[in-house]
C-alpha cells in the first residue's frame, strides 16, 4: 500500500519538474492550421491525455469483443458437457441392463 503512494508521489514530482523545465512556447501546425502559442508541457500533457483516451476506447472495444467470444465458447462448453452427460447416462444404462456389444466367452 505504501509502495503505490511512494510511486504516485514520485510520478507527481517528476511531472512537476518536467513542467518547470519545459516552459518554452510551442505552436502546433496541423494541416495548415496554426494554433496559438502554448507552453510545451501543456501540449505534451494534452497529447498524453488524448493517447490515454484512445487507448481506453480501444481497450473497451476489444474487451467487448473478447467477452462475446468468451460467451460463445462457454455456451459451446456447456453444450458439450450436456452431450457428455447424456452419453454417460446411456452407457450406464447399457452396462446396468447387462447389454453389451461384446460376446460372452463363457
Amino acid at each position: 500500500m505504501y509502495g503505490k503512494a511512494i510511486i504516485l508521489i514520485g510520478v507527481l514530482i517528476a511531472g512537476i519538474l518536467f513542467g518547470l523545465s519545459n516552459q518554452q512556447l510551442a505552436v502546433v501546425h496541423f494541416f495548415g492550421y496554426s494554433s496559438q502559442t502554448f507552453p510545451l508541457y501543456l501540449l505534451l500533457f494534452i497529447s498524453l491525455l488524448m493517447g490515454s483516451f484512445t487507448a481506453l476506447v480501444c481497450g473497451i472495444r476489444n474487451g467487448f469483443a473478447k467477452r462475446a467470444q468468451e460467451r460463445v465458447a462457454l455456451a459451446r462448453v456447456d453444450e458439450l458437457r450436456k452431450l457428455m452427460r447424456l452419453k454417460y447416462e446411456e452407457l450406464d444404462q447399457e452396462t446396468s441392463s447387462g447389454q453389451s456389444d461384446e460376446p460372452d466367452d463363457t
